[in-house]
């Protein structure tokens, strides 16, 4: 055998050996995510009640998001219903005892979070002052949630200006997207709220927004208290010094 054919053969186990390497790599890869999955099916398996509620809680608190039932289930490895009901005893716990936080739902989705009372005392300890939306940014926002799907052209009617900038700091923010398009002539966007407004506002669902009758009722008894208030201080003036 040449000198050549010697490199060459050499060359050639190399290449079969990394091969099987990589191979061996792959399997044992393989073997050990599965053998982590029946790690913790088995230990979940031996947790006991209160033991898979704490490990649902932990879930949620490292997530920090918003999780389905799907999500948990899938990471502590339980059946959908188990974890809903496990879902259920969490929030009951948390809303009893003296807790900062609570469950939260939004929408399908749960998310562990501290409670509205401590609103003012976490806003002192956080550097940086939570970003405010505009009067117009609000008005725009509101006139989406209560109208959605709904195209600019009919936010620009209601509110009488252009309404394109406004609409897109909401969507940069978080609050608004495009659901859809409507089927009419140029097909513009359908505007709709996202799950993110449901949580800044403290909303489960889209039903729970107040109703337009609600609203009116509450304007016409603040004007009826600003009323009594300026005949109240008419009165004082009105009244001779002693």
């Amino acid at each position: 055998m040449s000198e050549e054919q010697g490199e060459q053969v050499e060359e050639e186990r190399a290449v079969a050996d990394d091969a099987v390497e990589a191979s061996d790599a792959s399997e044992e890869s393989s073997e050990e995510e599965l053998f982590s999955a029946q790690i913790r099916e088995e230990r979940v398996a031996r947790f006991s009640e209160s033991e898979r509620q704490a490990l649902v809680e932990a879930l949620l608190y490292a997530s920090g998001e918003p999780l389905t039932a799907k999500k948990i289930a899938d990471a502590c490895l339980l059946p959908k219903k188990e974890v809903l009901e496990i879902l259920d005893s969490l929030s009951m716990r948390l809303s009893l005892e003296e807790s900062g936080v609570e469950l939260f739902s939004v929408g399908e989705k749960f998310q562990i979070r501290t409670k509205a009372t401590f609103a003012p005392f976490i806003q002192q300890l956080r550097a940086a002052r939570p970003k405010r939306l505009s009067q117009q940014a609000l008005e725009t926002l509101a006139i989406v949630a209560y109208r959605q799907p709904i195209v600019r052209a009919d936010v620009e009617k209601i509110r009488g200006v252009d309404a394109t900038p406004t609409l897109k700091t909401l969507i940069d923010r978080g609050f608004v997207k495009i659901v859809g398009h409507q089927e009419s002539i140029g097909q513009p966007a359908l505007f709709g709220t996202t799950s993110q407004f449901l949580e800044v506002f403290g909303l489960s669902s889209l039903g729970e927004l107040p109703t337009l009758r609600d609203l009116h009722q509450l304007e016409v008894h603040e004007g009826q208290d600003e009323d009594q208030e300026e005949e109240v201080v008419h009165e004082d003036v009105c009244q001779p010094s002693a």
